[in-house]
């Protein structure tokens, strides 16, 4: 991540996440950089559902967007929106549900080129879901990372198995996504080798959205990546 903006917060805030309105800037980072997208925020309109206290927000500013939305009724940081322009960062404090129509309004379809949420999973607000309301803000072959959140369980395959159906879902609104070339396996150092921050099942479609495991990640999470259909 040399040059990323990641690097530039661990520099000038010392411990990790000091500059960062939270430390999911980092785990947006890391979602942008194992997928091969870091270069597809600069430019772009982005769209950040659940965005509070903004920590994806200050990471899509750092990488250049033109502007984003950063959608959420709670605040987001003061210091973060001290520091950038408004014109680039503008909190919506609004529910998605409530925003979606007020950004039609605005003549904004189709105009989104990133979408992030980063929001906590239940079954009512689905992110998945409120993805698929979204899609008409959305142009086409948007870039959209997801996150999954709290599974019941603990081991990996209960994890897999509750968050199935949103997978599932994603795959079919997001079916394409750049696929990175497997790491070499290193031999282990310890009897229990780090995890991988990322893992592609043999069941995989090559090129659908990627089910990602990032160091970032809580153990019952999981970020989702992948590029809007036509």
């Amino acid at each position: 991540l040399r040059g990323e903006p990641e690097c530039a917060l661990h520099a000038a805030g010392g411990a990790a996440g000091d500059a960062a309105a939270s430390r999911a800037f980092f785990k947006l980072g890391e979602a942008l950089a194992r997928t091969g997208e870091t270069g597809a925020v600069r430019g772009a309109c982005a769209l950040d559902v659940g965005a509070a206290p903004g920590g994806w927000s200050q990471n899509l500013v750092a990488r250049g967007a033109r502007e984003v939305l950063a959608v959420d009724p709670a605040p987001l940081d003061a210091a973060l929106l001290a520091a950038v322009d408004p014109a680039r960062l503008r909190h919506v404090a609004l529910t998605i549900q409530a925003a979606v129509p007020r950004l039609l309004a605005e003549g904004r379809a189709r105009g989104v080129g990133v979408y992030v949420c980063d929001m906590v999973y239940q079954p009512e607000t689905c992110p998945v879901a409120v993805l698929k309301a979204c899609r008409t803000l959305l142009a086409p072959r948007a870039l959209c990372i997801v996150t999954l959140k709290g599974a019941p369980g603990h081991s990996p395959a209960s994890v897999e198995r509750a968050f199935a159906p949103p997978v599932a879902a994603f795959r079919a609104l997001c079916p394409d996504a750049k696929v990175p070339a497997r790491p070499r396996a290193a031999a282990p150092r310890s009897p229990r080798p780090p995890r991988r921050s990322w893992v592609m099942r043999a069941g995989d479609a090559r090129g659908a959205g990627q089910v990602l495991h990032l160091l970032a990640n809580r153990e019952r999470e999981r970020t989702l990546v992948g590029r809007l259909a036509d």
